[in-house]
């Protein structure tokens, strides 16, 4: 990782600061817009380093050595009246703040560069890899390979079970580009009766939008109702038993950026109701 110096509207390198294998990071500015500082562990430390830059000309000045702690230092930033350098220190208790003051006059040599940090990189061609070319399969990846157990309870009533619970299981996949997913949910009560379920797939071929299809089958219970058919008759207590269907097609419309993410859904669908009086 190096510090470079970038135009501040193409977003072009104007200026390489550093260019080496050491790890180069928090690039700040000093108060007069020319001294850079940053941390850099070419010493084989961490420590806070300077120099002064003109991206104008492209010309880099001597680096210097703003820390020269033993346990490693990083992150630096300027006050705003330019008296002080705040950084992060690390010590046995772990990450602590401190400070020296912003005097360059103070700033000594930097140390010579780890003996790591002067190895040639040794480049190799990439090997050679025999094989074919075929299309984009998203079968194999988009098996799941998961399952969850799911166990739902039943209802009961005074004379018996309304609803027996519900044995079953959850899963979900992805192929591996994200143009496909699903994700299946199936339980059968223990009666062997009823059977819930739901299968959501969605596909992302187009790129915007994401069409996805719902399918879903839910058993519910509700009561006790009591209901006198007359005024002279006698009261009887009724439960209801409901299955209820659904289907919908939806798109949803994603706007993605680096800070923030919006979308805007639509779904259009029928519902089945079924009742029956116990």
């Amino acid at each position: 990782m190096d510090v470079v110096v970038l135009d501040g509207y193409s977003g072009e390198v104007v200026l390489e600061v550093t260019r080496d294998r050491a790890l180069d990071l928090a690039p700040e500015w000093g108060p007069d817009s020319r001294t850079l500082l940053w941390s850099s562990d070419r010493s084989g430390i961490p420590q806070l380093v300077s120099t002064v830059v003109d991206p104008a000309r492209g010309a880099v000045g001597e680096r210097r050595a703003v820390t020269a702690v033993p346990t490693g230092a990083s992150f630096p930033a300027v006050d705003p009246d330019g008296d002080w350098v705040y950084f992060s220190l690390y010590t046995a208790e772990g990450w602590e703040l401190a400070r020296v003051p912003f005097d360059p006059s103070l700033w000594t040599a930097s140390p010579p560069t780890d003996p790591r940090f002067q190895q040639e990189v040794e480049t190799r061609a990439p090997p050679e890899v025999e094989g074919s070319l075929r299309p984009y399969a998203a079968l194999p990846s988009l098996r799941p390979r998961y399952w969850i157990p799911i166990l739902l309870p039943g209802e009961d009533t005074p004379d018996g079970s309304l609803l027996a619970p519900f044995l079953g299981f959850a899963t979900a996949g992805s192929d591996l580009v994200g143009r496909h997913s699903l994700a299946l949910q199936g339980a059968i009560s223990l009666s062997g009766r009823e059977l819930n379920g739901r299968l959501e797939y969605a596909w992302a071929g187009l790129g915007n939008p994401v069409l996805d299809l719902r399918v879903e089958q839910e058993w519910d219970g509700d009561g006790p109702f009591r209901v006198r058919r007359d005024p002279d008759a006698p009261v009887q207590t009724l439960y209801i038993r409901e299955r209820e269907q659904r289907a919908s097609l939806g798109a949803t419309l994603l706007r993605r950026r680096w800070t923030w993410f919006a979308s805007v859904s639509g779904r259009a669908g029928m519902v089945w109701e079924s009742r029956r009086l116990l």
